[in-house]
Formats: structure tokens, C-alpha cells, sequence
């Protein structure tokens, strides 16, 4: 990993990180319960547009279209689940708390 890709990595975390208690902090005055689904379900939301951005800023994604392994169908599996698993976090957080988080 060359210094400019880590700088950026850390850079991306650190704004994660601020994104993140930003929301913490305001669904807190919101009154909402911090549960475990409703703090995983918030950083998700943080996480995935800004690492996106970060991809195409550094010129990941040309290599992401050259990765050998979307021949494999276990790759399909594998994004199937944890597009699953996002799916569950948001139908509990619709259940426990009757409305979207």
C-alpha cells in the first residue's frame, strides 16, 4: 500500500469516525434508544458512500473491473449475504422500533 493510499485511508477513517458520532449524537437527542442494530445500522449508512467515494478517488475501481475472481460464483454468494445481512439489520430496526432508523 503506497503513503498516499494509506493517508487516504486514514483520512476516510477519521472522517467515518466523525460522520459517525455526528449521528450518534444527534439520533441520542432524537431520543431513540442506542441499541446494538440501531449503531450498526447508522455506521453502515456512513460507511459505504464515503468509502465508494474514496475508491474512485484513487483509482480502485479500474482494478476492481481487472479482479480474476468474478468468474467464481462464490463471489456472488458472498455479496448476496452481506447485502442479506444489511437487509436484516434495517426489517429489525423496522420491528423493534416500528419505522426505519
Amino acid at each position: 500500500m503506497s503513503c498516499t493510499t494509506r493517508k487516504a485511508c486514514l483520512s476516510a477513517a477519521r472522517l467515518i469516525s466523525f460522520l459517525y458520532l455526528c449521528d450518534v449524537s444527534y439520533v441520542q437527542k432524537q431520543g431513540i434508544n442506542m441499541d446494538m442494530l440501531t449503531i450498526l445500522y447508522v455506521n453502515s449508512i456512513n460507511c459505504l458512500p464515503i468509502l465508494v467515494a474514496i475508491m474512485l478517488g484513487i483509482g480502485e475501481y479500474p482494478r476492481l473491473l481487472a479482479f480474476d475472481g468474478w468468474e467464481n460464483p462464490n463471489i456472488y454468494f458472498s455479496i448476496a449475504g452481506v447485502l442479506a445481512v444489511g437487509g436484516a439489520l434495517l426489517l429489525a430496526c423496522r420491528v423493534r422500533f416500528g419505522r426505519f432508523c
